[in-house]
């Protein structure tokens, strides 16, 4: 499952050229060996150095760049590159660096123009309370800013987050109250000060899923109103942070309807896209769509399966992160994939005198609602495969002295050969 993902343009990253980050649940990328989260340069899928690793599955929920091109990933994982690392580290190109104690979870993310972090984070106060709100990054130690609650006390959420040119940050989500003040589902917070003000001439209903800026500095946010059962069509709106009302963004009525939770991007061009797990029955359009103040278009062909994240390119190119498929690209008006993520689970392994390595691994498809078991060889950190046609499972390996393969399972036929449970590999063809 790709749960997030970020464009690093060549101006911004240490490469020179342009890369795409995913984050999410797997352990393979292309043929790549990347726990929770890989790159993309254009042309191969990589491993961020050693990776990070967890006593579970490493699951990474966001990801973000730094000014300067290094990279911050935020999930479930408690080492990077080998080191001591909870929930969140930076990578700077060449290394993993771990940022501190402090916050304990951690949501969307953005930096700040002199280099500091931004993250939606939850943590505890001195008295051992639950409190949320943004925790600020300095290089050296964490610092709160805008805690949010409901008017019952309890933590509030923040959904996501947004630095504006000033330096203010937007926050929108579900709460009552932020810094003390009765301001609902949207502020922007002073990360020097601390004060919060309200945004637009009124509290936006229900809850707000995200936050983003168009090209004449407004901001627009997309949210869906409580919840009353079946689908739910969304609201996107937009306002000034200056001040001024807030304004339907787009044909209210040509929106498509879906879960509860939403996601959304902006274009160079001033275009809005959203995305989720959403369907509009008028004309059973499934995936993205796309306003650019009026009504709402699908993005290319129908796109099933829940979309976790949408990257409108310069270019006209638009990318999409998901659950059933991974990365697509939108382009030539068709989607197309970009390799595969998937997760890795290794079956048996064994390793040759001279250092080889070969194992037996389940591959999940995207969705992971299936998967198939191939051999594979570990060459040059990536895993290539040797075999994927069997008929049935395989499930173990034994190295014969002379270096031949033993693949022992449930089979009657791997590849072209025919195998009754059990197949010999030399190195070129099956036995």
């Amino acid at each position: 499952i790709v749960r997030t993902a970020i464009v690093v343009d060549a101006s911004r990253s240490h490469s020179g050229r342009e890369e795409i980050y995913v984050g999410g649940l797997f352990q393979v990328a292309g043929k790549a060996f990347a726990y929770g989260v890989a790159m993309w340069d254009g042309t191969r899928w990589s491993a961020l150095g050693s990776g990070l690793s967890d006593a579970a599955r490493v699951d990474i929920e966001n990801v973000t760049a730094l000014p300067n091109g290094d990279i911050v990933v935020a999930g479930r994982f408690d080492h990077a590159g080998g080191l001591p690392a909870s929930k969140i580290a930076r990578w700077d190109g060449t290394h993993w660096h771990a940022l501190g104690l402090g916050p304990t979870a951690f949501g969307p993310m953005d930096s700040l123009s002199d280099g500091r972090l931004v993250v939606s984070s939850s943590g505890k106060d001195a008295q051992g309370n639950v409190i949320r709100g943004i925790a600020i990054w300095d290089g050296v130690a964490w610092m709160w800013r805008g805690i949010v609650k409901m008017n019952d006390g309890s933590p509030g959420v923040i959904n996501d987050l947004k630095v504006l040119s000033d330096g203010r940050v937007v926050v929108v989500g579900r709460f009552e109250q932020i810094g003390g003040l009765p301001i609902s589902q949207a502020a922007i917070v002073d990360p020097v000060s601390d004060s919060c003000t309200s945004i637009g001439d009124r509290p936006l209903a229900g809850t707000v899923w995200n936050v983003s800026s168009l090209p004449d500095g407004d901001i627009v946010v997309a949210g869906t109103p409580a919840a009353t059962g079946g689908a739910i069509a969304p609201f996107v709106a937009r306002c000034s942070p200056r001040g001024g009302p807030w304004t339907i963004f787009g044909t209210s009525a040509t929106l498509p309807v879906g879960s509860s939770s939403i996601v959304m991007a902006t274009d160079t061009l001033g275009r809005v896209y959203i995305g989720g797990d959403h369907r509009r029955y008028t004309d059973d359009a499934w995936g993205i769509f796309r306003s650019d103040g009026g009504d709402w278009q699908l993005v290319g062909p129908d796109l099933y399966g829940s979309i976790f994240g949408i990257l409108p390119r310069p270019d006209g190119r638009v990318l999409a992160a998901g659950a059933k498929y991974g990365i697509q690209q939108l382009a030539d008006g068709a989607w197309q994939s970009v390799n595969t993520v998937t997760s890795f689970h290794p079956w048996d392994m064994v390793q040759s005198s001279d250092g080889r390595v070969f194992a037996l691994v389940a591959i999940d498809d995207s969705s992971g609602a299936d998967y198939s078991v191939g051999l594979y060889e570990r060459i040059a950190d990536q895993w290539q495969p040797i075999e994927t046609r069997f008929d049935k499972l395989p499930s173990h390996l034994k190295l014969l002295r002379g270096g031949d393969l033993l693949v022992f399972g449930s089979f009657g036929k791997v590849g072209d050969v025919a195998a009754d449970k059990i197949a010999r590999f030399n190195g070129s063809q099956w036995l």
